[in-house]
C-alpha cells in the first residue's frame, strides 16, 4: 500500500514525533533508513519525505547531496526543501543570499583576499564580529577590538605553510584552530547596547515561535547561553518581516537571530535547524495569515506537529 509520507529517522529523533503527529491527522506514513543504499527505492511512491538529517560531518554533505536530489532531480517534496538547506551552516553563503535580496542583515563583510581584508580592516570601525562561516552555539565567535585583532587574524587566515600546502593538493585541511589558514574573513558590524538577541522560528511560511536569549554573562554572544526568556517586548513587526522573507524565498522551516540597533532590528544569523524543546515550551505561538496579519495563539505547540500540517497542505494529502 502506497503510503502518504516517508519519515526518516535521525538521530536527533524528530521522526518519532513526526509520526506521533502524522497518526493524529490520520495521515499514512513508512519510515525508513535514508543511510542505507536502497534510500531511493524506499521514497518512490511517498508524496512527502520529512527528514531531520545528522548535521555531522560527513552527514551534512550527505544532506545536502540527497536532498537536492529529491527535490532537484526526483522533484518530489521533502522538507526541508533545497531552497530551505544550501545555505545550513555556511554563513557566507547566507549573506550573498542576504545581500543580492536585500535583507536586514548586519553589515557584513566577506572575503577570500588577503590585500582587500587588510585595506579593509585599516578602514573599519571596530569593534567587529568575526565569525568562521560554520559552526553553532557561537562556536568560531569573537570580537576584534581594533585594526591589530583584525591584522593579526588576517595572519592566520591566510597563513600557508608547507604542511598546509601539501594537504591542500590531497583535499585535506590542517588547523591548529578554526581560525588558522581559513582561507578566508568574516567579519560583521557589531551593534552594542544588546543584552540578548531574539530568535524567531518560522514555520510552512505562516506558524510562528518567538523567545528572547539573554548574552551569556560578561559576554556579548547569546547563541548558545541557554538563558532564555519568554516574555518581552512586542515582536509582531519581526515576526511579519521574518515570515515575508520566507515566502519570498521559498523557505520551509528558517529560525533568525535578531539583534537592535537605533531602534531598528536586523538579522545577524539564520538556521535551518534549532532544538526543538525551547520553541514548545513557548507558552504562545503566532499564526500570519495571506495580508501577514499575526494573531497570537496562547498555547503550546511542537515544531513538527506544523511542519506535518504543512506538508500535508503542500502536498494536498487528505
Amino acid at each position: 500500500m502506497t503510503k502518504d509520507l516517508a519519515i526518516a529517522y535521525d538521530t536527533a529523533g524528530w521522526w518519532k514525533k513526526y509520526a506521533e503527529f502524522s497518526d493524529k491527522l490520520h495521515v499514512s506514513y513508512d519510515i525508513f533508513d535514508i543511510e542505507r543504499s536502497d534510500w531511493i527505492e524506499k521514497i518512490k511512491d511517498a508524496s512527502l519525505v520529512l527528514w531531520r538529517p545528522n548535521l555531522d560531518s560527513p552527514y551534512l554533505q550527505e544532506a545536502k547531496e540527497k536532498i537536492y536530489f529529491i527535490d532537484k532531480i526526483l522533484q518530489k517534496r521533502i522538507i526541508p526543501n533545497w531552497s530551505t538547506f544550501w545555505h545550513y551552516d555556511n554563513k557566507r553563503a547566507q549573506i550573498y543570499l542576504a545581500a543580492f535580496q536585500d535583507l536586514r542583515f548586519a553589515d557584513t563583510f566577506v572575503s577570500f583576499s588577503r590585500d582587500e581584508a587588510l585595506d579593509y580592516a585599516a578602514s573599519a570601525t571596530y569593534p567587529l564580529v568575526s565569525k568562521t562561516s560554520g559552526g553553532a552555539s557561537a562556536s568560531g565567535v569573537r570580537l576584534l577590538k581594533s585594526e591589530a585583532d583584525a591584522r593579526r587574524e588576517i595572519r592566520q587566515c591566510f597563513k600557508r605553510t608547507f604542511t598546509s600546502r601539501v594537504l591542500n593538493r590531497f583535499d585535506m585541511n590542517f588547523s591548529r584552530s578554526p581560525r588558522d589558514r581559513s582561507g578566508y574573513v568574516f567579519w560583521q558590524q557589531y551593534l552594542p547596547g544588546n543584552d540578548r538577541d531574539l530568535r524567531i522560528s518560522i514555520i510552512g511560511k505562516e506558524w510562528a515561535f518567538a523567545f528572547w536569549r539573554m548574552n551569556r554573562p560578561g559576554d556579548f554572544r547569546a547563541s548558545g547561553s541557554g538563558r532564555l526568556v519568554y516574555e518581552g517586548p512586542d515582536c509582531e513587526q519581526e515576526i511579519r518581516y521574518c515570515t515575508e522573507v520566507c515566502r519570498k524565498l521559498d523557505l520551509d522551516i528558517m529560525a533568525f537571530d535578531i539583534v537592535y540597533s537605533n531602534n531598528e532590528f536586523f538579522i545577524i544569523e539564520m538556521s535551518y535547524t534549532f532544538v526543538d524543546k525551547p520553541v514548545f515550551e513557548a507558552p504562545t505561538h503566532y499564526h500570519i495569515d495571506d495580508n501577514y496579519n499575526v494573531l497570537a495563539i496562547n498555547e503550546q505547540c511542537w515544531p513538527q506537529m506544523k511542519i506535518v500540517e504543512y506538508g500535508r497542505k503542500e502536498t494536498r494529502i487528505p
